[in-house]
């Protein structure tokens, strides 16, 4: 299912980014350019837009680690 990931940034700006796979700082150009873009949370994050197992839309991420581990599922 298609779920709105309102992903928000750490102090350091990091966010889970899903197109990589991997935790990464908030980059304007390539976010902007991304196809999973949904638009930005005004200097918060960045919401993304995925197919996810999820079951709640949109789906607020405060912990990119946290996000990382649940989609690899590591503990």
């Amino acid at each position: 299912m298609m779920i709105n990931h309102l992903n928000k940034a750490t102090n350091g700006g990091l966010v889970y980014c899903h197109r990589v796979g991997k935790i990464s700082r908030i980059d304007a150009n390539r976010c902007s350019t991304c196809p999973m873009f949904n638009g930005s949370l005004q200097g918060e994050g960045v919401e993304c837009m995925w197919d996810d197992k999820g079951n709640e839309s949109p789906m607020t991420c405060n912990n990119p680690l946290k996000e990382y581990k649940r989609i690899h599922g590591k503990d």
